[in-house]
């Protein structure tokens, strides 16, 4: 466990670090962090800079001794030109299309901390089976990433103690995006199998929201196509074809075979 002054210091080396959100859910990153139950991982999907990645390791060197967890982060790591421009606004130099990766590397070595990185198409992880403290997601807000990130990590969330951290829950209200329903209709669906956890950081307007997963939810461990499907009908919160192809679902056949293949690899 850090001394007082060291966490001081690097709390403001993690202000510092370009956000997309992480930074002002700094508090409640850490103490998920430091809460979480020994030998499990806390696997961020869609880290960017690192922002958020930064408080998640402040968590864990909070801890007390011989109580590890492990950090994963998974992102492409490819920086779009309004990436650019807002790392700009806080003096980070990036360049269009180009790896970000070793920059992260380089924001992140003095929390001095253990931080496996998995660079790739989100739509393309995979997961090793050890069992998931906490959970962040700022990136898997579509149908077709979140189903594929449900059922690459769903089955390793341990009932009553894994905590989910959605970044973009409440997207949809801003947006009026469909897709960014996905988050909030399989959570409903499950509503027996999800604690809401307050949202303690007093903003109001915050997208996110915060859950206990309090009780398994079987289709999470599924590996079959009919799995998968009635996974999708649950994101999509319909009742079956005829449903899908009335609300103009139609197209959504090829994403669904597109995650299918990519899960089968």
């Amino acid at each position: 466990m850090r001394d007082k002054s060291e966490v001081v210091h690097l709390e403001q080396r993690a202000a510092e670090i370009p956000s997309m959100g992480g930074a002002k859910l700094a508090q409640l990153l850490r103490r998920s962090v430091r809460e979480a139950p020994a030998g499990t991982a806390v696997v961020e999907v869609g880290s960017w800079l690192g922002a958020g990645t930064a408080q998640l390791a402040i968590g864990v060197g909070n801890r007390s001794p011989g109580e590890p967890v492990a950090i994963h982060c998974y992102d492409r790591w490819k920086a779009t030109a309004a990436e650019v421009k807002k790392a700009c606004r806080n003096d980070v130099v990036l360049t269009e299309d180009g790896d970000l990766l070793p920059t992260v590397r380089d924001l992140l070595q003095p929390f001095q901390v253990p931080i496996h990185f998995h660079q790739g198409e989100l739509s393309e992880s995979r997961w090793n089976g050890q069992p998931i403290g906490v959970y962040v997601d700022d990136a898997s807000k579509t149908p077709p990433l979140f189903c594929h990130a449900l059922l690459t990590f769903g089955a390793s969330w341990i009932p009553g103690q894994t905590v989910l951290i959605l970044m973009d829950y409440h997207d949809w209200k801003k947006d009026n995006n469909r897709d960014h329903k996905c988050q909030k209709n399989f959570i409903e669906a499950h509503d027996q199998c999800f604690e809401s956890i307050q949202n303690e950081t007093g903003d109001i307007s915050a997208s996110f929201a915060m859950f206990r997963y309090v009780a398994p939810v079987d289709l999470l461990s599924g590996n079959t196509f009919k799995d998968l499907w009635r996974l999708w009908l649950q994101v999509r919160n319909k009742r079956g074809l005829l449903d899908m192809v009335r609300s103009g679902y139609i197209c959504d056949c090829y994403d669904l075979m597109r995650v299918w293949l990519r899960l089968q690899r």
